[in-house]
């Protein structure tokens, strides 16, 4: 079995149906689900007017959908807009797993981050970690944070003063 994600933007060409269709029993899964070449994975993508999501992750009908995704699927990756900004994420993470708590290097601000983690902390949701994105490799060597000898440097003295 491979992985499904449920992806608010779909790499795939202008997929006709996704998940609100399947929600609003519009379409059944199958039709709805995309097999991405890269991955190997299937996509069940969002299309069309998204302004009922809020809705829809919260009822039952979405719990009944993440249970049959469970059943045919060993991962299911759910790509959901940022925590501050919409509820469909607190939602979300209620009723997943894990939550992977995804923040853009040198973008994301420490302190949204800390209240964006603590909000779904909050709302029930497991983290299971926390990961930086799109990070500038060359820049980051250049700063030495996060590299062994820029805290060897840093406290080299440590037992000898």
């Amino acid at each position: 079995r491979t992985a499904v994600e449920v992806l608010p933007r779909c790499a795939v060409d202008e997929p006709e149906v996704g998940l609100a269709e399947v929600m609003n029993d519009l379409s059944l899964l199958d039709k709805a689900l995309v097999h991405d070449k890269r991955t190997g994975g299937m996509v069940l993508p969002v299309v069309g007017d998204t302004a009922t999501l809020e809705d829809m992750f919260s009822s039952p009908k979405m719990d009944a959908l993440l249970a049959a995704l469970a059943k045919r699927f060993d991962h299911i990756l759910i790509d959901t807009p940022p925590v501050l900004a919409l509820a469909e994420a607190r939602l979300v993470a209620a009723k997943v797993d894990r939550v992977i708590f995804l923040v853009q290097w040198k973008r994301t601000p420490a302190k949204a981050a800390e209240t964006a983690i603590t909000t779904l902390v909050k709302s029930g949701a497991r983290i299971a970690g926390v990961c930086l994105t799109q990070v500038d490799l060359r820049r980051q060597s250049n700063e030495g944070y996060g590299d062994s000898y820029y805290y060897y440097r840093a406290y080299k003295n440590y037992y000898t003063q």
